[in-house]
């Protein structure tokens, strides 16, 4: 299985905007630590973000140091724990927020690239050069990457809705999936930017929510048992305009509570019970934000497509090991009871 990773890593990289920066496993390391545009021992980064790439052990930013201290284990949860300690106190500073909401991409399609996604990326491969890790990484901003031969593959959205940040909207979140390349799920973490805590779980154990700063034990995660839509704060994904030129009415009529944003961060809340549903069942989520909703059903949700088939995680994983982001319309809901009054809502539009 590596090989099916590393053919496609050596391109897709060198399409991404890093250029081909970080394809073998030697380029990623001189970019990060040499001369090659590195930021030197000591500096911060862009708002003055402290920035990770070649800190000294001596230098490293509070930040990291907090997060070495509360690492839990899994790999997923070190390195979201560790983006969000590093993100969140400068979207405290209104001036540090201004400059993190400088546009360096416009990815098309109303997508834009903005300096904090930079700045979480930044950490996100400096963490993983730092633990050694020598498989591959799917960023959202940097594409497919190989880092080394491992048949493991990590996925990231190193900071999931930027626009609605930077536009006073906070809900945003990292999130950090680690799975073989063979598509089975080793471990995933959502890092809450709003509310300090970590939604993780590991192939042994069931979903759970952790403090950010880990001074509570972890938690189980537990969705909610809301049977019916009439009852139930739903989210359904039309906050762009061209996904609400033929909106789903009669499902837009029947919930107690509506809301319109979507990214990981509405998966961690339908895994802790706060939010009981999602539908996206007509444009669907990229790829690497599907993956959020493996850690709602080990929570005791449902996802489905709108046709009520499961939706293969495995098979997600092994297109991204191969460089390929689809979409995938899908429902998820805490409950089967409430996922079945969903689909014929849905049905009924």
């Amino acid at each position: 299985m590596p090989s099916e990773c590393c053919s496609a890593c050596s391109g897709s990289a060198s399409s991404s905007r890093f250029g081909n920066r970080f394809s073998p496993l030697t380029t990623a390391t001189s970019a990060r630590t040499g001369s090659s545009g590195a930021v030197a021992v000591g500096s911060t980064g862009p708002a003055g973000v402290p920035c990770a790439r070649g800190a000294s052990r001596t230098s490293r930013p509070a930040s990291r140091r907090r997060a070495e201290q509360v690492a839990q284990g899994p790999l997923s949860f070190d390195i979201a724990a560790e983006i969000a300690e590093t993100i969140r106190p400068a979207l405290a500073d209104a001036a540090r927020t201004e400059s993190l909401g400088e546009i360096t991409q416009d990815k098309g399609g109303d997508h834009t690239a903005h300096r904090v996604d930079d700045v979480a990326e930044r950490v996100l491969f400096d963490a993983l050069e730092r633990r050694r890790f020598a498989g591959c990484v799917f960023s959202e901003e940097a594409g497919l990457v190989r880092l080394g031969d491992e048949p493991r593959i990590v996925v990231c959205d190193p900071y999931c809705n930027t626009t609605l940040t930077f536009h006073g909207v906070r809900e945003s979140a990292v999130a950090v999936y680690e799975y073989n390349l063979a598509g089975d799920f080793l471990s995933g973490a959502i890092a809450d930017i709003q509310i300090p805590r970590v939604v993780w779980a590991t192939t042994r154990e069931r979903t759970r929510v952790t403090a950010l700063n880990g001074s509570t034990r972890p938690s189980p995660a537990s969705c909610s048992k809301i049977p019916q839509l009439d009852q139930a704060f739903l989210v359904v994904s039309l906050l762009k305009r061209r996904r609400r030129q033929n909106p789903p009415l009669k499902l837009l009529s029947g919930p107690k509570l509506l809301s319109t944003i979507d990214g990981a961060i509405v998966a961690a809340r339908i895994a802790v019970g706060e939010v009981d549903g999602f539908v996206d069942h007509q444009f669907g989520q990229p790829s690497y934000e599907t993956l959020a909703y493996e850690l709602v059903v080990r929570a005791g949700g449902v996802v489905t497509d709108p046709a009520g088939a499961p939706i293969d995680f495995g098979a997600i994983v092994r297109g991204l090991g191969r460089g390929e982001v689809g979409r995938h319309r899908f429902v998820a809901s805490a409950n089967p009871s409430l996922h079945s009054d969903v689909l014929a809502h849905l049905a009924a539009d």
